[in-house]
């Protein structure tokens, strides 16, 4: 009997996460609030530019390369619908994998299914954290007295909105 390689599972586990938060609670999220929309093409593009354009830096005999995939996921999380930004993640990236950069099976799936499951996890987290769903958890934000960490103190005054 022949042994599936771990990365494959490992793989084909992240893919499938991915894939349940497509059609799961990335469904439910709205489209972003906003005057401004960014079509979901044009982020592939950007995407895609930012897998191509790698920045290298050497260090003695080592070279790191820094990809600027931050940019256009941001801007991704502001101006595009959750599931919009994870097409134009994929969408953007895949090819510039398999032209560019010449990834070709398990490898190829594993990034792909990484890339994924990061816009998702994104696309997902962004929305609970913005200030619209934040309100205080007490009317009075003083800090306690006696010494206390700063971001302690305001972690415990605002508390997420619970919705009735």
């Amino acid at each position: 009997m022949r042994r599936i390689p771990p990365t494959l599972i490992l793989s084909l586990a992240v893919a499938l996460i991915a894939a349940g938060l497509l059609v799961g609670p990335l469904r439910g999220l709205p489209q972003p609030d906003g005057a401004m929309h960014l079509p979901w093409p044009l982020l592939a593009a950007l995407f895609g530019a930012s897998v191509a354009l790698r920045v290298h830096f050497q260090f003695r005999r080592e070279v790191h390369s820094i990809t600027l995939m931050e940019l256009p996921l941001v801007l991704g999380l502001y101006f595009v619908d959750p599931i919009g930004l994870v097409l134009a993640r994929l969408a953007g990236s895949i090819p510039v994998l398999v032209l560019h950069s010449r990834q070709r099976g398990s490898k190829l799936l594993f990034n792909a299914a990484l890339f994924a499951l990061e816009a998702g996890v994104a696309g997902l987290v962004l929305p609970g954290c913005s200030p619209a769903r934040l309100r205080p958890a007490r009317r009075d934000c003083s800090p306690p007295s006696g010494p206390c960490w700063p971001p302690t103190s305001s972690a415990l005054c605002w508390s997420p909105r619970r919705s009735h």
